[in-house]
């Protein structure tokens, strides 16, 4: 199935509809990482996947909790470039993030 049909029917479910909408964000890898030797490795990789992916879900919904219990009137907050000291609106930086490899390997 071609990319962007699968982007296509990914922004048609109700996540990505109403004020609160997800954004689809574009993310390279090398995907012949993902090969698996047989299908037990296969099973057993996407249930390692899916408890990975609730608990990468919990924390991003604890994390907008708290940015929006820190800012009850509303105004955009704001994450300060630790290197570069340049500032950012928290989304911003979500979409323009990039893995520090030289500092955290990914393996």
């Amino acid at each position: 199935m071609p990319e962007e049909t699968i982007k296509n029917k990914i922004r048609s479910t109700r996540s990505f509809q109403g004020a609160n909408a997800s954004e689809l964000h574009d993310v390279s890898c090398e995907k012949s990482i993902f090969k698996a030797g047989n299908l037990d490795t296969l099973m057993q990789m996407n249930e390692a996947a899916a408890k990975f992916d609730a608990q990468l879900d919990l924390a991003c919904k604890k994390y907008e909790k708290i940015c929006l219990d820190n800012s009850p009137t509303g105004e955009v907050l704001m994450y300060q470039d630790e290197i570069t000291q340049k500032t950012f609106d928290y989304k911003t930086y979500l979409k323009n993030f990039k893995w520090n490899d030289k500092k955290y390997t990914q393996s």
